[in-house]
């Protein structure tokens, strides 16, 4: 049986904002990293403003954190897509992981 931590082989960092600058622009905070498994799957979605844009992935992480929706998100390509939504699993147990769908 594969353990739910096989299933996240790389990384993705994460800074959540410190406040913003005068234009209005998060500024970033200490970046932290985070196991996870990125799956790119390119689909259009509607934000809850009903603005469609292209969903360029979801990334699945090992556990339940503080992610904002303005935090710069880093995959490990060095891209910096826009956070679309963050998302918050549960089991059984409780809180089981996070979920975070981003641009493309």
């Amino acid at each position: 049986m594969t353990d739910w931590l096989d299933l996240m082989p790389t990384t993705a960092t994460f800074a959540n904002p410190t406040g913003y600058d005068v234009y209005g622009k998060p500024t970033a905070g200490t970046a932290v990293s985070f196991k996870c498994h990125i799956s790119q799957n390119q689909r259009q979605v509607f934000t809850p403003d009903g603005v469609a844009v292209l969903q360029g992935g979801t990334i699945q992480m090992d556990g339940v954190y503080d992610i904002q929706e303005e935090a710069i998100l880093t995959l490990p390509d060095g891209s910096t897509p826009k956070i679309l939504s963050v998302k918050t699993y549960y089991d059984e147990s409780g809180a089981h992981h996070t979920s975070v769908d981003f641009e493309g």
